[in-house]
């Protein structure tokens, strides 16, 4: 955020009207998404207002050490996400982004896009006019690196998100054994030399199509 803030100046929370987080599970999101409030209204009369509530936060050039500094701004941002101001912006703007999430799993690299189309289908279900409006997209892996970036919601975004089958492919779900489970991750291993027949017949979505030369996942869209 600090680097985003560089490129394009201060920014406010409510600047934006979803924050889609990659989401490798919802815990992680409700973890993240006090810091980046945190971050957002600092320098803000929203921050002014929070100061006059609980206290000012903290800054490191305050304190002697490192371990006192942290152990101060948890303190922080404990009792920030406990406050009015912050409730109400996470509910708003970061739980409709989970709904998803919270029922298919850890989609890895896609995760984003699945909470991007969660904020999407929560603003068509709600009436919402989106166009024109910004997502504040936060996107990161495995601790290598991290990207904030906006991304501003086009006309006809209703006609887009009204074609999308999300819940359909859920309601069609089933479960499988555990037995099952275990050859599905089987044929997923490029280590090893698993064949099964599909448990299921794709159609109208990407299937994954083996491994490339790096190692990497391959897919091909099915009709």
């Amino acid at each position: 955020l600090e680097d985003y803030k560089a490129q394009v100046g201060p920014i406010h929370p409510e600047d934006f009207a979803y924050g889609p987080f990659h989401t490798p599970y919802p815990g992680m999101v409700r973890k993240a998404a006090v810091l980046a409030f945190r971050n957002t209204v600092r320098g803000t009369p929203l921050g002014e207002d929070l100061a006059d509530e609980i206290g000012p936060q903290p800054t490191r050039e305050a304190f002697d050490s490192e371990e006192a500094y942290v152990e101060a701004i948890q303190a922080y941002t404990d009792k920030l996400a406990e406050t009015d101001a912050y409730t109400e912006w996470y509910t708003q703007r970061i739980e409709p982004t989970l709904r998803i999430s919270s029922q298919v799993g850890n989609w890895y690299t896609s995760s984003v896009h699945l909470a991007r189309i969660s904020a999407l289908l929560d603003a068509a279900e709600t009436g919402r006019a989106l166009a024109g409006e910004q997502l504040l997209v936060g996107s990161y892996g495995s601790g290598a690196e991290a990207e904030i970036h906006a991304e501003t919601v086009q006309p006809g975004w209703q006609e887009a998100v009204a074609g999308l089958t999300v819940d359909e492919q859920l309601a069609a779900r089933r479960e499988i054994t555990f037995d099952e489970y275990e050859r599905v991750h089987a044929t997923h291993n490029h280590d090893s030399e698993v064949e099964m027949e599909p448990l299921t017949t794709p159609a109208g979505e990407f299937v994954f199509d083996g491994w490339g030369p790096m190692g990497e996942r391959q897919y091909r869209y099915v009709e």
